[in-house]
């Protein structure tokens, strides 16, 4: 039958209807095929699917185009796939899931909400995505649908983000009949060409004489299948570094590295490149340690850092530095709970080892010694009468006649002489180049080389052992102490806070014993007679570096010193505060090779400014002559006199005489007394203190 259609209407002559009297008119019904209908809703389904294949042509005509984040946006609602995957991802939010959130380096800031620390734009694919971590999965995902270059990439973005499509993979499980999966043939390369087996954390000792290794550095190198200490040298290792303009000025090196102006990269390079830069040419010791981690999460790493190899970040010199970028790559493998997270204010190397020994993931150090440190110690096995002989041969520029001297000695003998020239000759044509160093032998290094190979004997093994404890076992970089003391017949109370890093009086475990960094270092004195509370010393910097001379090393020794200070400056008048810096240069000696004993001797220049006296300022030559021992590990005494005389500006004459011993009564505990007299104008002032610190 067919259907009947109701409508209310007016009509006098319409056949086949029933009429009603309503009002004066009719109800009219009206019998329509069922044909009609079935026209009606085919017609409607149609235009449904042209709509909706329109709007799927219409996102990948964006994709193609590389409209990502306009392609995301049009897929809402269309039968594209990309609209399932980005319902998926929503609906388990996975644009603040912690592993998303590292793999984009997104940090939340007190100013900016949520945004990544990468830095180049060619990290992201949408506009917004260095502070949208939602717009970029969104872009990413639409991205993967296409095999054309993303831009500044010659890869799609599955082959440029290997990392990203791995762990979305992972979570939406892509259907790859609706999304092909790419062969990403440079990676694949990349991967075999490392061969990985695991990872280790290198860790290059701190060298004050290089600024840019003040605290140290950490990078990865990439251990192969089948790897042994001999070959290690031939695996390719990861860092993380400022690219620095090498015309770059102190000055402007040190203002561009503490406000960004430097890019930082990921490189990936041949360990033995980084192993002859640190261990050879800045005179490093290095320090090893495996990565514990499971073999599957090993490829991940890998592709992570892939990935931050085309891109750059702002390099902060006490921030996001070399060891804070190696932990945002190493975090991946727990990013639930991710170490960058601990490091808010700074970031100091031995710190980021401390925080991976705690988390479990380093293996026990092992010890490599810097080529300095393989001369000393091949100095060491030799008497007397052989050093003069080296000495010889080396005034000589060992010609042939001078190392025919040696034939009067034992093979043994000449093997050990003829192995520490090896070494002086390949540290001295470093030490001295301006350039990068050939690796083509001198003519000197070739003629002990020739006169060894006739020797058939092996060389003896060459154990150099560890300067103490190894650096992620040492003290906390942050300390806190508490004093007392009396200054002439008034006692005193002191509250210390320093940042960074470590004095020539702390511990020397983990550290090195011949230098001293410090930041930062803020001091309040309590005076108990009027109840005062004072500042008493902001010191922004105190660097010293001890570079002992020897007969194969002719270093100078410096420090620097800037900040301001309450203290008198003559007998006279109350103490004032007094803004000052000061710096110079020195030698030190090393008097023990069975312990630390420095003597040393600095000549400075001073310079102090204060409104408190009518000149305002001063400057101070400086003499000073010092001796520090450490008898046992953890003991350190030192012996310090110094005298100056100002020679422009307010008169003033200083002369000083101090005793310090220091004395670790645990890893993180440090006990110290002082004893000291000042001269002031012929004036005497004596101080004493003692002193309790707590390192963290």
């Amino acid at each position: 039958m067919p259907y009947q259609f109701l409508y209310p209407a007016f009509c006098k002559s319409c056949p086949n209807s029933k009429t009603n009297a309503i009002s004066g008119g009719r109800r009219m019904q009206f019998l329509i095929p069922k044909s009609f209908f079935t026209k009606i809703f085919s017609l409607l389904v149609a235009l449904t699917i042209i709509t909706l294949s329109s709007a799927g042509a219409s996102v990948d005509a964006l994709i193609d185009a590389g409209e990502f984040d306009q392609a995301a946006a049009s897929a809402e609602g269309s039968d594209h796939y990309l609209n399932v995957l980005i319902s998926t991802a929503n609906t388990k939010n996975l644009h603040q899931h912690p592993m998303w959130l590292l793999l984009g380096h997104y940090k939340k800031s007190v100013f900016l909400g949520t945004n990544s620390q990468v830095d180049g734009a060619d990290f992201f694919l949408a506009e917004d995505g260095k502070f949208d971590s939602q717009k970029e999965l969104h872009a990413s995902l639409a991205a993967f649908f296409s095999i054309k270059p993303v831009e500044h990439s010659k890869y799609s973005a599955q082959c440029r983000f290997p990392a990203r499509f791995a762990w979305l993979d992972e979570q939406l499980n892509f259907d790859t009949t609706k999304l092909a999966k790419e062969q990403c043939k440079d990676f694949e390369s990349y991967y075999e060409a490392m061969d990985p087996d695991s990872l280790t954390v290198i860790f290059p000792s701190t060298h004050p004489n290089s600024p840019s290794s003040m605290f140290g550095h950490t990078l990865l190198r990439v251990d192969k299948k089948g790897q042994t200490d001999e070959n290690r040298m031939l695996a390719f290792s990861i860092n993380y570094a400022a690219q620095i303009d090498p015309e770059e000025g102190m000055f402007s090196y040190t203002v561009l590295g503490l406000s960004g102006g430097f890019p930082g990269k990921f490189m990936i390079v041949p360990y033995y490149l980084k192993l002859r830069e640190y261990a050879q040419i800045e005179n490093r010791d290095l320090w090893e340690y495996k990565l514990d981690l499971p073999q599957e999460r090993l490829r991940f790493v890998l592709m992570h850092t892939f990935e931050l190899a085309y891109t750059y970040f702002d390099y902060y010199f006490f921030t996001e530095n070399c060891s804070y970028h190696l932990l945002s790559l190493i975090d991946v493998l727990n990013a639930e709970d991710p170490m960058t997270d601990e490091f808010w204010g700074w970031t100091i190397p031995v710190d980021t080892l401390i925080s991976m020994q705690q988390r479990q993931l380093l293996g026990e150090g092992r010890f490599y010694p810097s080529i300095a440190r393989k001369i000393q110690k091949r100095e060491s096995l030799l008497s007397d009468e052989e050093l003069g002989l080296v000495d010889e041969i080396i005034g000589a520029h060992v010609t042939k006649e001078a190392l025919a001297q040696l034939a009067s000695l034992e093979s043994e003998r000449q093997i050990l002489i003829l192995d520490l020239l090896t070494d002086y000759l390949r540290y001295y044509k470093i030490d001295t180049a301006e350039k990068a160093v050939s690796s083509k032998l001198s003519k000197e290094e070739r003629m002990v080389l020739l006169h060894r190979s006739r020797i058939k004997s092996p060389s003896p093994v060459l154990a150099v052992e560890p300067p103490g404890v190894s650096p992620e076992k040492g003290h906390g970089t942050s300390r806190v102490g508490v004093a007392a003391g009396l200054e002439g017949d008034k006692p005193f109370g002191d509250i210390e806070w320093r940042p960074a890093y470590h004095d020539d009086m702390d511990s020397s475990a983990g550290f090195a014993s011949n230098s001293g960094l410090e930041f930062m270092r803020v001091k309040l004195r309590y005076l108990p007679d009027g109840q005062d509370i004072l500042l008493q010393q902001l010191n922004v910097l105190n660097i010293v570096s001890f570079e002992p001379r020897s007969r194969f090393f002719r270093n100078l020794s410096w420090r620097a010193n800037v900040g301001w200070e309450r203290f008198q400056l003559d007998a006279d008048s109350d103490a004032s505060g007094n803004f000052h810096g000061s710096g110079g240069v020195g030698l030190s000696y090393e008097l023990s090779n069975n312990m630390t004993s420095l003597l040393y001797a600095f000549v400075d220049g001073q310079l102090l400014v204060s409104p408190d006296y009518e000149e305002h300022y001063s400057i101070l030559p400086m003499a000073n002559l010092g001796y520090i021992v450490e008898p046992l590990l953890g003991l350190r005494l030192k012996l310090e006199g110094s005298i100056s005389r100002s020679v422009l500006g307010k008169e003033v004459q200083i002369g000083e005489l101090g005793l310090v011993s220091s004395y670790a009564l645990s890893r993180q505990t440090n006990f110290r007394l002082e004893a000291r007299q000042r001269i002031l104008q012929g004036a005497r002032q004596e101080t004493v203190k003692a002193s309790l610190f707590y390192y963290f």
